[in-house]
C-alpha cells in the first residue's frame, strides 16, 4: 500500500423526472439491491467518499432497485456501474414504503378475549343478567375494508408514485403508522341445547379457566422513501447483478490530535489520532481511510439531481435567475425549461445574478491534479 492516493471523481448522466409508466406499481423483494459499504475516504472540509456494493436478482422486468439512495451526493460524483452488463439509464423516483409487523399486547375489548380464547369453555353473563354456558365456537369478525390489502408473502411492499425534480421536497422522514384492529358484532356459543347467537355488546362479564388476555395486532409502518431503479440495455430477468456505487458526499469530516511522547534517548514519538464526526450515514465495520488534504471539486456544494432535493431548484435560480424568476408562477415546466437553452447557456462572459459564469467555464478548461496522502 502506497502512502498517497489521487482520488478521480466519476459522474453519470441520471434521468430524475419518473412517468407512472415508467415505474411498476408495486415493488417487492425481487429485484431488490442489497448494498454494504465497503469503503469510506473521509476529508478534513466535511466532505466523504462513500464505495459501495451490492448483489441482486432482477425482476419481471429485468431491472433492479435500491432505496438506499444517498441524501446528499455531491453533483457529478455519482457513479453506479455493472461490470457484466450494460446499464442503459437509472431513474430516481419517490415511493411508500409499508412496513407490516406484528405487535402482541394485551386485549382492549370484550370481543378481543373472546376472539383469543375461541375454543374454550365459557361462562357468559349478559347485561340483563342471563347466563349461559357453552363453548365459543366462533367469532365472527368484520371485514376491514379501510386499509390496502397486504402483498402476499411480503413483510414489505413499495408503492411508488410519479415525482417531478422541480417541484421535489424533502422526504419525510416521520413515519405514518397505522393499526389494525379485529373487530365484529356477534359470536356463536355452542351449548347444549345448540349454537347461540350472541351480540358481543350485551356481555357484562364471563368466566374462561386459564383466560387468554394477549392478542397480536397487525401494525403498518409507512415511510416516504426514494427509489433508484436501474434499467438496462439488454433487460433480463431473474438475473443476477452485481452493481458498484460511488458517491461523493457532505456530512462526515475528521479532526486530527497529535500525541507527542518523549523518550529517555532524546527522540520523540508523534502519534496521530483521528476523531470522526459523523452525520452523513451508518457505516459499521467498515474500512475507513482518512485524508491529509482537501480535493479540489468545483461542484462540491451542489447536489445532485439523484438526491431529490428542494436544494436543486435553488442551484438552478443560482445559475440562471432570471428564467427561473419568469417560470415560478408556471411551475417549472420542464418542456418550457428546456424550450429556452439561450437562457440557460447563454455567452459564457457573463455574469448572472453575482456569480461569474465565465470564470467558472474558464477555470474548468485546464486540469487540476494532486496527492493526497491518507491513512487507513
Amino acid at each position: 500500500m502506497t502512502n498517497g492516493m489521487k482520488v478521480i471523481l466519476l459522474c453519470t448522466l441520471v434521468a430524475c423526472s419518473a412517468t407512472r409508466a415508467e415505474q411498476p406499481e408495486v415493488f417487492g423483494s425481487a429485484g431488490k439491491l442489497k448494498l454494504t459499504t465497503k469503503r469510506v475516504v473521509v476529508f478534513k472540509d466535511g466532505h466523504g467518499l462513500f464505495i459501495k456494493q451490492g448483489l441482486a436478482t432482477a425482476g419481471a422486468k429485468g431491472t433492479v432497485f435500491t432505496d438506499e439512495v444517498p441524501e446528499a451526493a455531491s453533483l457529478g460524483s455519482f457513479w453506479l456501474s455493472d461490470g457484466d452488463s450494460a446499464i442503459a439509464y437509472t431513474v430516481a423516483s419517490r415511493a411508500s414504503r409499508v412496513e407490516h409487523e406484528e405487535v402482541v399486547s394485551d386485549c382492549e375489548s370484550v370481543f378481543e378475549i373472546l376472539k383469543v380464547n375461541q375454543g374454550k369453555q365459557a361462562t357468559i353473563i349478559l347485561d340483563d343478567g342471563t347466563s349461559h354456558t357453552g363453548t365459543i365456537r366462533q367469532v365472527l369478525t368484520a371485514q376491514d375494508r379501510t386499509q390496502k390489502p397486504k402483498p402476499a408473502k411480503l413483510a414489505l411492499s413499495y408503492y411508488a408514485h410519479a415525482s417531478s425534480v422541480a417541484h421535489s421536497q424533502p422526504v419525510s422522514k416521520e413515519p405514518k403508522i397505522e393499526w389494525r384492529f379485529a373487530k365484529g358484532s356477534y359470536f356463536v356459543l355452542h351449548t347444549k341445547s345448540g349454537d347461540l347467537l350472541l351480540p358481543v355488546a350485551k356481555v357484562g362479564s364471563l368466566r374462561i379457566d386459564k383466560m387468554e388476555y394477549k392478542i397480536g395486532r397487525e401494525k403498518m409502518t409507512t415511510r416516504e422513501v426514494k427509489l433508484l431503479t436501474v434499467h438496462y440495455v439488454k433487460p433480463r430477468p431473474n438475473k443476477k447483478h452485481k452493481l458498484d456505487m460511488l458517491y461523493f458526499r457532505p456530512g462526515i469530516r475528521w479532526i486530527p490530535t497529535y500525541r507527542i511522547e518523549l523518550r529517555k534517548d532524546g527522540r520523540a514519538d508523534i502519534v496521530l489520532q483521528a476523531e470522526v464526526i459523523n452525520e452523513a450515514e451508518d457505516f459499521a465495520d467498515t474500512p475507513v481511510y482518512f485524508v491529509v488534504g482537501v480535493p479540489t471539486f468545483k461542484f462540491k456544494d451542489v447536489i445532485s439531481p439523484i438526491s431529490l432535493e428542494r436544494v436543486m431548484v435553488n442551484a438552478l435560480i443560482q445559475a440562471a435567475p432570471q428564467l427561473m424568476g419568469q417560470l415560478a408562477g408556471q411551475g417549472f415546466s420542464n418542456a418550457l425549461f428546456t424550450s429556452r437553452a439561450g437562457e440557460r447557456h447563454g455567452s459564457t462572459g457573463r455574469s448572472t445574478g453575482g456569480h461569474d459564469l465565465g470564470a467558472t467555464y474558464q477555470s474548468m478548461v485546464g486540469s487540476e491534479a494532486q496527492d493526497l496522502f491518507y491513512y487507513s
